[in-house]
């Protein structure tokens, strides 16, 4: 009988070890530390692959360069092709926005105020909206609802998922952050779940 308490003892002790998994991370912290170290930089040069609801892509690349923190004032240059081989090549300097047309040989230049946005238009989904305004995640930190979906790889990064659900928008956010705390996907859900 003096053997089997210690065996017990020792049951219990490895049940209580394995049953001891590490806690999930706060998701409402992973967005502030990201806003905190998009912050400490004000230049960002990513690759990209979009994808709209109606199957359509544009990959590429794009540099963009926060020019102060209010997330209106940013230089930035989207290149690339969508998925039947169309080239584009927009660059936003602050003030003017600039697009070749290749099939007319025409350099469309017009006032970011003026038609700026039609042209930016197409690529806008390439434009990870927090480089250029990193305090706009204290919207994902405080939204309704801000969960923890586990982990996945985007490209060679391991990624913490979150889930945000919103009170006031149909649409649902879901975010990979990588381990250096700075968002590596980003996705509208609907309810049907198309996502961009």
């Amino acid at each position: 009988m003096p053997t089997v308490l210690p065996r017990i003892a020792g049951l219990a002790a490895c049940a209580a070890v394995l049953g001891c998994a590490p806690a999930p991370p706060d998701p409402r912290a992973l967005f502030e530390r990201s806003a905190q170290r998009i912050e400490t930089s004000s230049v960002f040069d990513y690759d990209f692959v979009t994808r709209d609801s109606d199957g359509g892509s544009l990959r590429g690349r794009a540099t963009l360069e926060r020019l102060d923190l209010s997330g209106s004032r940013y230089r930035a240059r989207v290149a690339g092709h969508d998925d039947e081989g169309r080239s584009f090549d927009v660059a936003l300097d602050g003030v003017e926005v600039r697009s070749p047309d290749d099939e007319t040989s025409t350099l469309w230049a017009t006032p970011l105020a003026a038609a700026g946005p039609t042209l930016l238009a197409r690529v806008q989904p390439a434009l990870m909206y927090p480089f250029f305004d990193p305090r706009s995640l204290a919207g994902e930190a405080s939204a309704a609802e801000v969960t923890w979906e586990g982990t996945e790889r985007v490209g060679d990064a391991r990624c913490d998922v979150i889930r945000v659900t919103y009170a006031d928008d149909d649409e649902d956010s879901r975010w990979c952050i990588g381990e250096d705390d700075l968002p590596r996907r980003m996705e509208w859900i609907a309810e049907e779940e198309s996502s961009l």
